[in-house]
């Protein structure tokens, strides 16, 4: 919680009467849960400055004092009361002898402070190097409070309540007499106007407001539109977020003061204004003021120039289209179908429509055309992986072999080969190669040998090749798949559903064992729990007798 910095303290302004309190005890000294003012903004501090709190004390200062528990607090006398310009003029030559080159000034009746927020404010001070910095709050009714003007972020100005409302009594007359005189009359009249409608005590009073705010606006265009860095496109632009944030029931008046905006500033509209605008197009359609083919069509007609964009903002207008819930495969297929037929296939149109889709998670014909296009100019490990599972729920298992073996060709860790294995072992059983099956099977037990599913695909891969003889042989097939599940078996322990599955699988098994008799007719000395070695095929192994 310190402040890694020797010339910064904390000065509390204590010496006022507190007049509005109504009350002979000083001002500061007016409990809050039981403890004075003072000691709460004192405790705040003491984390971030233990040696350099000062605190300013006038107004029967000797009882004021009585309280300050922390002997480190260093007290300095105001002996006459004259403000709290006056208060720091008082502190001045002890702080300027403590080598203090910033001070963080708080008053002592302000009990809520708290140190996160107080240590976060002076580490903001010292990044930005700041000569004077401080707090301020927005309230929904500031009533009588002083106002703080900016002016593009930047503070312009601190006013008295009363000089406030007295400038926006003026603002017409100054506009129709002098409307290019500067752009900060309309910059500060935005401001006025928006603050006066805030505190609008009626529907009629504030419409009247903001139309005020819009025609402020209106009046800039006229004589500032031509301005280099802050014409027209970007007034408009104010504008719309401002008459959206004034009446944020009326999305359809802001979207087209956005469009007009875009509309302005032509082909070099910026990707920031396109982004605004189209995030409120989302919210629109969320709100079904905007239809999913107006959606559709801004998507379209944007897409090229955000593709000049930064790869963040390119991100967030995908993004936004993406989570609308408009960005339907249907939809996006329809779009790109299009597009595509239109510029030929374009390498960068099929990555984009490739993007796009696989955002939502479509699985159709046309994106796996799409996605196989985009490999075919882009080859990665992820897009290979993407296709092979696709294809694999569509069964269309030599495809997605071919995309398997592409990203097992560049995958590097044991047990995510492991696991492409058990991919291939699935899509070659599909394909009823039971003894490429068994191959992808063991080379995947070989790479992770706690994995259970190694053993069940060998087991399945063993009795698809049982078709490879007759009869009692075919039958003996059973044993080495069984002692297959029972491998796996032991690896399941502590997973239910797996194991439940592995039981089912040896049950089947044991209704196809050999009967004894059947046995006993083909092997001498046939008995239970007698080694046997299967040949069938291509399926062979050494297994254990068992009867069913």
């Amino acid at each position: 919680m310190k402040i890694n910095i020797n010339n910064i303290g904390a000065l509390v302004l204590a010496a006022g009467k507190g007049t509005r309190m109504h009350s002979s005890q000083p001002k500061v000294l007016h409990t809050m849960l039981g403890a004075p003012m003072l000691n709460l903004v004192i405790n705040a501090l003491k984390p971030i400055f233990p040696k350099n709190v000062r605190v300013v004390l006038g107004h029967q200062a000797e009882l004021v004092q009585e309280v300050i528990k922390d002997d480190d607090c260093r007290i300095i006398m105001q002996e006459e009361q004259l403000g709290t310009g006056h208060a720091l003029c008082t502190a001045w030559s002890d702080l300027k002898a403590a080598g203090m080159e910033y001070i963080l000034v708080v008053n002592g009746d302000t009990p809520l402070l708290k140190t996160e927020r107080l240590a976060w404010f002076i580490k903001l001070c010292m990044q930005t190097r700041a000569d004077v910095a401080f707090m301020t709050l927005t309230l929904d009714d500031p009533a009588a409070f002083g106002r703080v003007l900016r002016i593009e972020g930047k503070v312009a100005a601190v006013l008295e309540a009363k000089d406030y409302d007295r400038a926006a009594q003026h603002l017409k007359q100054l506009m129709n007499s002098a409307p290019s005189a500067s752009s900060n009359l309309y910059i500060w009249g935005a401001t006025i106007y928006k603050t006066k409608a805030a505190r609008a005590k009626s529907v009629e009073e504030k419409k009247g407001y903001i139309d005020s705010v819009m025609l402020v606006y209106d009046r800039r265009v006229e004589y500032y539109g031509n301005d280099a860095r802050r014409g027209t496109p970007y007034i408009l632009q104010m504008k719309a977020r401002d008459y959206l944030g004034l009446n944020p029931l009326d999305g359809d008046t802001a979207r087209s003061i956005y469009r007009a905006a875009i509309e302005a500033a032509g082909p070099n509209v910026g990707a920031d204004l396109i982004l605004e605008y189209f995030q409120h197009m989302v919210e629109g359609y969320k709100g079904v003021q905007v239809s999913g083919e107006e959606l559709l069509a801004d998507y379209q007609k944007f897409s090229p120039v955000m593709a000049n964009a930064t790869q963040e903002q390119q991100d967030s207008f995908n993004g936004l289209f993406a989570s609308s819930g408009a960005a339907n495969c249907d939809a996006i297929e329809e779009l790109y179908r299009g597009l595509l037929a239109r510029d030929g296939g374009q390498a960068e149109t099929i990555e984009k429509a490739y993007n796009m889709m696989s955002m939502i998670g479509c699985s159709s014909d046309f994106y796996i055309e799409v996605a196989e296009k985009y490999y075919a100019n882009k080859p990665t490990a992820a897009v290979a992986a993407q296709l092979a599972s696709i294809l694999e729920t569509k069964h269309e298992y030599t495809k997605a072999l071919k995309y398997l073996n592409e990203t097992l060709a560049t995958e590097t860790d044991p047990e995510a080969q492991g696991m492409l294995y058990l991919r291939i072992a699935a899509s070659e059983l599909g394909l009823r190669r039971g003894s490429a099956a068994a191959a992808a099977a063991r080379k995947a037990i070989e790479l992770d040998p706690g994995n259970g599913y190694g053993h069940m695909f060998l087991a399945e891969a063993y009795i698809s090749g049982a078709n490879g003889c007759e009869g009692f042989h075919a039958r003996t097939v059973y044993w080495l798949a069984y002692d297959e599940l029972a491998r796996a078996r032991s690896l399941f322990a502590g997973q239910p559903e797996e194991l439940a599955a592995v039981e089912t699988r040896m049950a089947n098994c044991r209704a196809s064992f050999p009967s004894f008799e059947d046995g006993f007719m083909y092997v001498e000395g046939y008995q239970d729990g007698k080694s046997y070695h299967v040949s069938c095929g291509w399926v062979s192994g050494n297994t254990t007798i068992r009867s069913r």
